[in-house]
């Protein structure tokens, strides 16, 4: 896979539970989640739901996520 953090930025944000499986097996579970606790490309929201659930697998969210700024100021 070319892209896996940009890839999982995208279906964290926009994909369904189907597409987070589907990645899952693709990666494989612990990859998957190391790799979902580097992501930084996504909404206030997104961040806050996986937050929650990685802390609850153990796994610390500890990067600063990008996206508290407006785009375009």
């Amino acid at each position: 896979m070319a892209h896996p953090v940009w890839l999982i930025e995208r279906v964290l944000d926009y994909g369904n539970l189907d597409d987070v499986y589907m990645l899952q097996n693709v990666l494989g579970r612990a990859n998957f989640l190391r790799i979902a606790a580097q992501a930084v490309r996504v909404s206030p929201r997104t961040r806050s739901f996986w937050r929650q659930l990685l802390e609850m697998e153990g796994i610390p969210c500890t990067r600063e996520f990008s996206r508290d700024t407006p785009w375009n100021c």
